[in-house]
């Protein structure tokens, strides 16, 4: 139907065409033209042109009727889509549409991502210094042990040392001097009412432990999931990729430990050792610094209000010195190594190149 409509407003454009030819001032014109062209030329001569101008204006009236319809014609799209078990909110609709998107967070993520990808590869470097300044005989010892921080260090962050890093900013601060917060409503605010700053100024633990809030979190993100829509931006989620750059930080300070005690450690203490590294010792200090705490505030106006403390902008003093001084108190504890700087064991100083390689292509 719409070829023949399409059809007809051109034999219209072509007769008006003739028509304006047959009326010109005289002048002769020639054309050759073929079988075909002499027939439709016959044709449209004894075509009523009224009858191709309401054709035409049809076709339009047609084309005008299809544009309106679209909206219906999407929302039909999204209904059959939900008949067959899938789950499209309006967010996730619009955002196929390209025309003025806003890349910043997408861009934001995909930075921290690779930045965080950068830091991890420094347990390849400390792997290998490790294994370089050890004996032969430790090397693949002290190799499995950087692969143990990375193991150990993942579940303790993961399971207690976010929240206990990040998780105490929940409510605004009233009165600085006072010590007062305001009010916030649990269930309007799931994950809290936060300024900013560390409730406490010291250690967090009010809430994101074992994940919890990284896809949403509160009644509205219950709901959505009941109807089987997942929006990790909304209702208090999107901390993922966060979680992901501040782990790489929290095992690479505890990786830091491993070469100040090595040769000189079972498997089973370091194991607990790394373990607690990453769920409460370094939490704690990002806490009191990254996650503005007492360090972050220690320096006040007349009204108790923060206005300048510690900066770390790379993470020397928090990750670097936080690492050291672990190592450094393991090392007073399990002492020196024995025979490590004899003559009587130089040939143990021979390293052991193939164990080396097979754990950097593991990391």
């Amino acid at each position: 139907m719409r070829l023949a409509l399409l059809f007809g407003a051109g034999l219209l454009q072509v007769a008006n065409a003739q028509n304006q030819d047959l009326h010109s001032k005289g002048e002769a014109h020639q054309v050759a033209m073929s079988e075909k062209d002499v027939q439709a030329l016959r044709l449209i001569r004894n075509m009523d042109v009224d009858m191709l101008k309401k054709l035409k204006a049809f076709a339009q009236a047609k084309k005008e009727s299809a544009k309106k319809a679209s909206p219906a014609a999407k929302k039909g799209r999204a209904r059959r889509l939900q008949g067959r078990g899938r789950r499209t909110s309006q967010k996730s609709i619009g955002a196929r549409q390209l025309e003025g998107a806003d890349y910043s967070a997408v861009l934001d993520t995909l930075w921290l991502l690779i930045c965080g990808t950068f830091v991890f590869f420094m347990h390849a470097g400390f792997a290998m210094l490790e294994a370089g300044t050890g004996r032969a005989k430790n090397v693949q010892a002290i190799l499995i042990k950087n692969l143990i921080t990375v193991c150990m260090g993942t579940l303790g962050w993961y399971l207690l040392g976010w929240s206990l890093a990040y998780g105490g900013d929940t409510l605004t601060a009233d009165s600085w001097k006072d010590g007062t917060f305001e009010e916030c409503p649990e269930d309007e605010n799931p994950m809290g009412c936060g300024d900013g700053y560390a409730d406490n100024g010291l250690i967090g633990g009010k809430h994101m432990f074992v994940g919890s809030g990284f896809l949403g979190k509160g009644e509205a993100a219950d709901k959505l999931w009941a109807e089987g829509v997942i929006d990790p931006a909304s209702n208090g989620g999107g901390q993922a990729y966060m979680w992901f750059f501040q782990w790489a930080f929290c095992t690479a300070g505890a990786s830091i430990v491993s070469g100040g005690i090595a040769e000189r450690v079972k498997f089973p203490g370091y194991m607990l050792f790394s373990f607690t590294m990453s769920a409460f010792i370094y939490p704690v200090v990002v806490c009191s610094t990254w996650g503005y705490g007492w360090l972050e505030t220690f320096h006040k106006d007349k009204d108790g209000n923060p206005i300048a403390g510690y900066i770390d902008f790379a993470g020397s003093g928090v990750v670097h010195l936080c690492g050291g001084i672990g190592a450094l108190v393991g090392a007073a504890i399990v002492g020196k190594r024995a025979g490590r700087f004899e003559e009587d064991h130089e040939e143990d100083q021979v390293q052991q190149t193939l164990a080396e390689s097979a754990v950097l292509l593991a990391l």
